[in-house]
């Protein structure tokens, strides 16, 4: 085998890693939320949501203290009790994290 084909073969398997990948975090995001919805009355699945969410897109405690101008006390109750928390102080996370919300009539 010359090196061309062996740089082929790499890139075709870091695509198909990749791939792979998101195919994983797909699923797991089903797994954690199947319906594509968290009740808001229901503060455990959101509380795990928030967690998923902003580990799924890698922003630290502190960088999103920083997005929000909330404190790190207050981020970290959020997260552990989102009821603990103001509403509109929830809704800002949750739109940080990219997690849409919602209210119907």
């Amino acid at each position: 085998m010359n090196n061309n084909s062996i740089l082929k073969i790499r890139t075709e398997i870091d695509e198909l890693h990749k791939s792979l990948v998101e195919t994983v975090d797909e699923l797991e995001s089903k797994a954690t939320n199947p319906s594509d919805g968290v009740d808001l009355n229901d503060m455990n699945e959101l509380a795990k949501l928030m967690k998923y969410k902003r580990k799924k897109i890698g922003i630290s405690m502190e960088d999103l203290e920083l997005q929000t101008s909330l404190s790190y006390s207050t981020l970290k109750r959020m997260f552990s009790n989102p009821s603990s928390a103001r509403f509109s102080s929830v809704i800002m996370v949750l739109k940080e994290l990219g997690i849409k919300s919602w209210a119907e009539k």
